[in-house]
């Protein structure tokens, strides 16, 4: 499983991600991306192709970016946090239809459990 994060701030929430990802077997590769551009390159590149994003949007415009990206996230699980509860950024974000939906105000520890979930999904049903 290959693991994208995304974030153009210091995020501790996102950092732990990181640690737990690199930790967990079925993981490959966990690529950083640190701006919107850095991103494009990592999912234009041969072996950009994420099976999980997780991606910190601290701007709504930041949002707008990513919406312009979808079909380079396609088909990836994407994990999204969010600035705000604001109903038109909740509303924006749904377009990238991301399977959790988190907040930068929000408990880390839940969005922790949906990233070792889905990461514990990845691996093959046969063990």
């Amino acid at each position: 499983m290959n693991v994208l994060l995304f974030s153009t701030r210091s995020d501790p929430a996102l950092e732990e991600v990181h640690q737990l990802a690199l930790a967990q077997e079925p993981v490959e590769e966990v690529a950083v991306a640190r701006s919107v551009e850095g991103l494009k390159r990592q999912l234009r590149s041969p072996t950009g192709q994420p099976d999980l994003a997780v991606l910190a949007v601290h701007r709504n415009r930041e949002l707008a970016e990513l919406l312009w990206m979808s079909q380079l996230l396609d088909p990836a699980r994407i994990v999204l946090v969010l600035p705000t509860w604001d109903a038109a950024t909740v509303a924006l974000a749904h377009n990238l239809r991301p399977r959790f939906l988190a907040y930068a105000d929000g408990d880390p520890a839940a969005l922790m459990a949906v990233v070792m979930k889905m990461i514990e999904q990845s691996e093959p049903a046969y063990r």
